[in-house]
């Protein structure tokens, strides 16, 4: 098996590889609803998405011989960082999100590597899987594969 790779996503060419992977992993799912992608990109777009004032965000890609198998984001958002421990957030929480992987090595090294991201700015625990903000896609899909998701919910194979 060729070798995998994590890395962050600098270029324009990473930030479309994170973006078509979910597409290119969930495409033949008749049940999947692909988002838009004109809004996939806002969404990872500081200038378009508002989140991002109060939110320190790294994207990860997964490749393995030169296909991209998978995808993460690691994300601060400096507000929850401030909430009082029992409302769930709070110091020293981190989050990751936007994920996915085409096996289970991906799934493991993607998450590994969001993790080790959190940790080098001070956290001490990850959530996730949550999609940036609160407000968006939480969850990862379990078991109902057989039925189309509803509004804002994760749906994977």
């Amino acid at each position: 098996m060729t070798s995998l790779s994590i890395r962050p996503v600098v270029t324009k060419a990473d930030t479309k590889a994170f973006i078509e992977v979910t597409y290119r992993l969930n495409g033949n799912d008749p049940n999947w609803v692909p988002p838009l992608r004109q809004e996939e990109y806002a969404k990872i777009n500081p200038k378009k998405n508002g989140w991002f004032s109060h939110a320190e965000v790294q994207l990860f890609i997964a490749e393995r011989g030169g296909k991209t198998v998978g995808r993460i984001s690691a994300h601060l958002d400096l507000l929850a960082l401030e909430m009082a421990p029992e409302q769930g957030f709070g110091p020293g929480k981190g989050f990751w999100g936007m994920f996915e992987a085409e096996d289970q090595n991906a799934a493991k090294a993607l998450i590994n590597t969001a993790e080790d991201w959190l940790r080098k700015k001070g956290m001490t625990h990850a959530i996730g899987p949550m999609s940036l903000s609160v407000w968006e896609e939480p969850g990862l899909l379990v078991k109902g594969y057989d039925h189309p998701p509803t509004v804002l919910m994760a749906h994977h194979q």
